[in-house]
C-alpha cells in the first residue's frame, strides 16, 4: 500500500515566501520526492499560514451565536450613538464583503505591488488583533447602517459570505501573480493580509457584541 505525505516548508526574505511543497510516496520500491517551488509575494506571517481557519473560525461564532436572539432582542439599540446587534451583523457582512471584493481585485495581477506595507499595518498584522480601545459612535453612522428585518436572512447572509471566502481561498492559492488593493486607513495589502484583516477585524468585534449582550440582559 503506497502512502502520501505532505510538507510544507517555508523560506522568507523580508517581502517574499518560497512555499516548497514536498511530496514523498512511501511503500513505493523507491521513494520519490516531487519538489514544486512556488514565490508569494507576501510578508511572512504566522498569522497567515492558517488564515482561512481562523476566518471560518470566527464567523462560526457569529452565525452560531445569532441563534440566541430574537428579532426584537437585535433591533433593539443601547442608546441613540450605538448600532443594535443586528446592525452590527449587518456592519460585519457589508465590511467583509468588501474586503472580498478588495482581494479579488488583488488576484491573477501585479498591480501595486511595488507599494510596501505600512509601518502601521505591519504592527497591526504582526499583533494579530486590533487595539483594545472603544470608539464612540456617531448617531448618523448608526443610522445608516439598517436594522434587519428578518433573522433568517442573517443567518443566509453570513452563510453565504463565508462559502464565498472559501471559494475566494481557493483562488488565491492557486493563482501565480498578487497584486496589491488599498485599504483608506492602513494603505495598501495584498489578499493573504486581506484575509487576515477580515478575520481580525470580526474578532475585534465580539467585544462590542458582549458590550451589547450585557445591556440586553440589563433590561430583561
Amino acid at each position: 500500500m503506497i502512502q502520501v505525505t505532505f510538507e510544507v516548508f517555508e523560506t522568507s526574505k523580508v517581502l517574499n515566501i518560497q512555499i516548497e511543497l514536498r511530496v514523498y510516496v512511501i511503500g513505493a520500491q523507491e521513494h520519490e520526492e516531487a519538489l514544486f517551488p512556488r514565490f508569494v509575494n507576501f510578508r511572512k506571517s504566522n498569522h497567515l499560514i492558517m488564515g482561512i481557519k481562523k476566518f471560518n473560525d470566527t464567523i462560526d461564532i457569529w452565525i452560531e451565536e445569532l441563534t440566541r436572539f430574537n428579532i426584537g432582542q437585535l433591533q433593539t439599540k443601547p442608546d441613540d450613538r450605538s448600532w443594535s446587534l443586528g446592525q452590527l451583523y449587518q456592519h460585519l457582512i457589508e465590511e467583509t464583503s468588501w474586503y472580498n471584493d478588495q482581494i479579488l481585485m488583488t488576484l491573477g495581477n501585479e498591480k501595486n505591488i511595488e507599494k510596501e506595507t505600512s509601518d502601521s499595518a505591519k504592527i497591526l498584522l504582526d499583533r494579530g488583533s486590533f487595539e483594545n480601545k472603544r470608539f464612540q459612535g456617531d448617531p448618523l453612522i448608526s443610522e445608516n447602517i439598517k436594522q434587519p428585518t428578518n433573522k433568517a436572512q442573517l443567518k443566509s447572509e453570513l452563510e453565504r459570505l463565508k462559502k464565498n471566502t472559501n471559494v475566494i481561498w481557493v483562488k488565491m492559492t492557486g493563482t501565480s501573480k498578487y497584486g496589491k488593493s488599498e485599504h483608506p486607513g492602513i494603505g495598501f495589502l495584498n489578499c493573504f493580509e486581506w484575509i487576515q484583516y477580515s478575520e481580525m477585524h470580526m474578532r475585534h468585534h465580539l467585544k462590542q457584541k458582549k458590550r451589547i449582550e450585557k445591556f440586553l440582559e440589563s433590561i430583561k
